[in-house]
């Protein structure tokens, strides 16, 4: 049986092109600035104190960068997260499904990243058709389906690589990103994005229709 993929709009320049319409919330999540050459994070909050500005949700890092405490001490992230919050994140979008639903969940894998898909993927991941439809059906992602906490295991240095797209069976959630971006885009309940922020996450809710702030490597 064929999976359904998260119903994206196909301009891919709005935050629409990575969240999914009839979910009562989209949002971003910022992935934390890291030190270069250490395992050191600090939330994008923390670092938009450090440069005088207020955090929202079409905040770039650009409009961090100019300030020298924190664009010579922190850089962007580039699709990654650090282990402890990718523990927490995980943990968050766990609570709100329904029991036995975090078995079954899909997750987007770009071919052409190095290390993406290792060997023993090869036997349980689906190419996803080329059809034009969104970002995922230009013919270079594959799925998998697994447990939630299956993205936990995908750990490099400390870092955490998120998929390309994460959504459960029911599509109850969708988070989601262009390649080597700075943040990720969640379209979820009220309820979910309460548990994402309860959760310590920078995460701020955002109009579909936004042009995209975050940047790629």
């Amino acid at each position: 049986m064929a999976i359904e993929l998260p119903d994206f709009d196909p301009d891919v320049s709005r935050v629409s092109g990575f969240t999914e319409p009839g979910h009562e919330i989209c949002a971003r999540l910022f992935l934390p600035l890291a030190r270069s050459g250490t395992h050191r994070y600090i939330p994008w909050h923390v670092a938009a104190e450090q440069a005088g500005r207020a955090l929202h949700a079409l905040t770039t890092w650009d409009d961090l960068a100019h300030a020298a405490d924190v664009g010579l001490a922190w850089e962007p992230p580039s699709g990654t997260i650090d282990d402890v919050t990718a523990q927490a994140l995980v943990g968050a979008l766990a609570q709100q499904l329904p029991d036995g639903a975090a078995t079954s969940t899909r997750f987007a894998l770009w071919e052409g990243h190095a290390g993406e898909i290792g060997a023993p993927l090869h036997d349980v991941i689906t190419p996803v058709p080329a059809s034009g439809q969104n970002f995922l059906c230009d013919g270079s992602f594959q799925l998998l389906t697994a447990r939630l906490d299956w993205v936990l295991t995908r750990t490099d240095q400390h870092h955490c690589h998120l998929p390309a797209a994460i959504w459960p069976a029911d599509r109850s959630f969708v988070l989601a990103s262009a390649l080597y971006q700075d943040s990720f885009y969640l379209s979820c309940s009220r309820t979910t994005f309460i548990a994402v922020r309860a959760a310590g996450l920078d995460v701020l809710e955002i109009d579909p229709e936004a042009p995209l702030p975050s940047r790629g490597d």
